[in-house]
């Protein structure tokens, strides 16, 4: 069975839409009909976008614009939104305001990358991505390292078992993503483990080993533990890595996801070399890493060739398409962190380069 991940509606399917936005392509003056039309048909919709385009601009141009300047990307923000697809942040990390209709299109945008899914995957694999104990109990070789979910109160014993093993370890909810609400603590009382405890009936956190990354990785960001996304096509040729993209943490954080503020960069498939500057989801462009003075561009990722073939060995464990790979180097090799069957086409971020086309032709090859 195919799927489509749970999307807010964005788009009114209509002769009437599509007709304004033919004009809108073209003539400014037909994008304000356009923006229009979207007002009058979903006002909720409109009205709660309104602030938070004013925060995004605020955030990425700061608050010296002129009126006429403000208004002019309030209604290009909009028309992008629902003409593309492009979440109000995506406007400026790729660079809308200099491109054309067709450069506009290239982007596989936070919303237009959904029937990719629905392509390449199944209901029932992301459901098992989506659940990180499930994730592990299907890939636990891989991860080579203790994870215990917590489900009911008996558990306490497992919990103290754990602990006494990993008297340091890593809290992450279940569900989770982006790197929220993921803790290292050192807790082993009743009291933080009913803190634990399923408040309905599916688990919610997970404990998890600490991954000792090799101090070739450490070296960009002591704090976290730096990854490669590796996302990887299953085509009728074999098995294809598609973009992979260095995750490096900033500030003493201990994720690195880009949703947290994190540097991604992208990373040539053949040699594991970092081929751009590093940037975070606020636009913000790093040549090399602000607390640790590294150079970021023509950083080698330690290994790649071992992190490519492990990428590829995951890739056909389950019938998945498409599934970025979250992998990190420990002194013994890559480990998995966790896959991803839906996460966002990262590596757009930092060359502002549009994956679409590449991702159609690979489809055209399953």
């Amino acid at each position: 069975m195919k799927y489509v991940a749970p999307i807010a509606r964005w788009k009114i399917d209509s002769d009437e839409e599509r007709k304004l936005a033919e004009k809108a392509d073209s003539d400014f003056a037909a994008r304000r009909d356009y923006v229009a039309f979207y007002k009058k048909n979903d006002p909720v919709y409109y009205e709660k976008g309104l602030p938070l385009i004013e925060k995004t601009i605020y955030e990425f141009l700061g608050g010296e614009l002129k009126e006429k300047e403000k208004e002019w990307l309030t209604i290009d923000m909009i028309y992008s939104l629902h003409r593309f697809g492009c979440m109000f942040k995506e406007y400026f990390i790729f660079q809308f305001y200099k491109l054309s209709t067709i450069g506009r299109e290239e982007f596989i945008t936070d919303k237009k990358r959904y029937p990719f899914y629905t392509a390449f995957n199944t209901q029932e694999n992301h459901e098992l991505f989506t659940n990180k104990s499930e994730t592990y109990k299907v890939f636990a070789k891989y991860y080579k390292r203790d994870i215990l979910t917590i489900e009911k109160d008996s558990d306490f014993d497992k919990f103290q078992m754990f602990v006494k093993k990993h008297p340091k370890y890593m809290v992450k909810p279940l569900w989770g993503s982006l790197g929220q609400g993921i803790q290292i603590v050192d807790h082993n009382s009743y009291e933080f483990f009913s803190g634990l405890l399923p408040k309905k009936e599916k688990p919610e956190y997970i404990c998890e080993e600490l991954i000792v990354q090799d101090t070739k990785m450490g070296v960009l960001h002591p704090a976290s533990i730096n990854t490669v996304r590796v996302p990887t096509v299953v085509c009728k040729d074999g098995v294809h890595i598609f973009h992979p993209v260095l995750r490096i943490g900033i500030n003493n954080s201990i994720v690195d996801n880009g949703g947290s503020g994190g540097i991604l960069a992208n990373v040539d498939t053949d040699t594991g070399i970092v081929y751009t500057a590093g940037f975070d989801e606020s636009g913000n462009r790093y040549v090399t890493h602000p607390n640790s003075r590294v150079p970021i561009v023509g950083f080698q990722i330690p290994r790649w060739n071992e992190a490519k073939s492990l990428a590829i060995e995951l890739a056909q464990i389950t019938d998945n398409r498409y599934t970025g790979w979250d992998l990190a180097l420990t002194d013994s090799g890559w480990v998995m962190v966790e896959g991803n069957d839906c996460g966002e086409f990262i590596m757009q971020i930092a060359d502002k380069v549009g994956r679409k086309k590449e991702l159609d032709a690979l489809i055209s090859n399953i």
